[in-house]
């Protein structure tokens, strides 16, 4: 079971929701059940795909497409449900409020936007990811995520070496890096400014907010002391380069038009590559 790390105000308030909950009248379950055909509906009804067989046999295809908005009349929230369809033993009112909350205009609202797995083991530290997994950081990188990523302390060791494995990677010591240079870390900060790359718009850098107004500040980033710990080099320099390569999502501009310069012609001849180094170098020394 997941941590959610839900504190002592949410667990009274989930308790008190429950309690308010009113009984369910439950279906007859008949005495004496049928073990063949009872695990030939466990894989059927896509059983597996949240708990395991005995067997460890994979879940086979639904037999259907998910129910979509439009069909509140059918399936699990029909009057009558088909044989074909779970029973959740849901009254008429349960039906109705489920029907109210899938006419709610505020679902065609865009979701929020996840962070995505695809990269994870090339992206970041081994170790990182494990203290993410564990739920032991002291600060979440995304604050402003509404959804909360819920621990898994049993598995998070294997989950990180795993992860990072499926990119032919694994932490080997101190992580590969630009040569550093006397300059380096000035020549970050002064590249981050608002009057150079503005890269502080969006991200905080130790206590300092960022520096974003209500209209600009679209896209919060993570806090820049958190890089030091949680980025590799190489996924970096790749990423920084050109982000829409690996999120066609992402809010994070292509800094670099053409993969090699900046409009900051004045430092470091524009030169985008050299620039993004110093900009390491100044992570990896902020506090």
């Amino acid at each position: 079971m997941p941590n959610f790390q839900i504190t002592e105000d949410e667990a009274s308030a989930l308790v008190a929701l429950l309690g308010k909950a009113p009984p369910v009248r439950r279906p007859e379950v008949r005495a004496v059940g049928d073990a063949a055909a009872g695990a030939k509906l466990f894989l059927s009804r896509g059983c597996a795909a949240c708990h395991g067989s005995r067997d460890g046999s994979p879940a086979q295809t639904m037999l259907r497409p998910a129910m979509t908005f439009r069909e509140k009349g059918q399936g699990c929230l029909a009057e009558a449900v088909p044989a074909s369809a779970p029973r959740y033993a849901l009254t008429d009112r349960h039906r109705k409020a489920l029907g109210s909350f899938l006419d709610n205009p505020g679902l065609s609202a865009a979701p929020e936007l996840l962070p995505q797995l695809t990269w994870t083991g090339e992206k970041l530290h081994e170790a990182w990811v494990a203290k993410l997994l564990k739920g032991e950081l002291r600060e979440r990188p995304r604050p402003w995520l509404k959804a909360r990523m819920p621990a898994f302390p049993a598995y998070a060791e294997i989950l990180a070496a795993g992860l990072a494995a499926q990119h032919g990677l694994l932490d080997q010591g101190e992580p590969a890096g630009p040569t550093p240079t006397p300059d380096g870390p000035h020549i970050g900060a002064r590249l981050i400014q608002k009057d150079t790359l503005d890269c502080r718009q969006c991200h905080a850098s130790g206590h300092e907010p960022p520096t974003g107004d209500a209209k600009t500040l679209l896209a919060p980033g993570i806090n820049f002391t958190m890089t030091k710990e949680r980025m590799r080099y190489d996924f970096y320099r790749q990423w920084v380069l050109d982000p829409p390569r690996f999120d066609i999502g992402t809010r994070m501009p292509k800094i670099a038009a053409d993969g090699k310069t900046t409009k900051v012609r004045q430092i470091l001849d524009g030169d985008a590559a050299k620039q993004f180094d110093a900009i390491w170098e100044f992570l990896r020394a902020v506090e």
